[in-house]
């Protein structure tokens, strides 16, 4: 199963095993809900959905936190969240299926 190393902000292919007796797996990523290919075919994979949501200005906070806390400059870290992190905000937010729960 992948894993998302966050401090070099990237993803580990094949980074964990699930044993064959694991009756649940949870997963969490923004576009696994995403209406939009390849994406759009997970959901069919989950046996229960949900989608959490705070406010936008709680979301810029948090990013910007993530990324401060990283030890990123602070100008570096408001770069990112500006150009990278809203922007995806918006794709999942705009563009993502219904989740069983919200």
């Amino acid at each position: 199963m992948p894993t998302f190393d966050r401090p070099l902000d990237l993803s580990r292919a094949g980074a964990r095993l699930i044993a064959p007796a694991t009756r649940y797996v949870v997963v969490e990523g923004n576009y696994l809900l995403l209406g939009r290919a390849p994406w759009s075919g997970l959901a069919r994979l989950f046996d229960l959905t949900v989608f959490p949501t705070a406010p936008r200005a709680e979301l810029e906070r948090r990013l910007l936190k993530r990324w401060t806390d990283l030890s990123y400059p602070d100008e570096y870290a408001a770069a990112k969240v500006r150009g990278n992190d809203m922007p995806n905000v918006d794709l999942v937010l705009e563009h993502s299926m219904p989740a069983d729960v919200a």
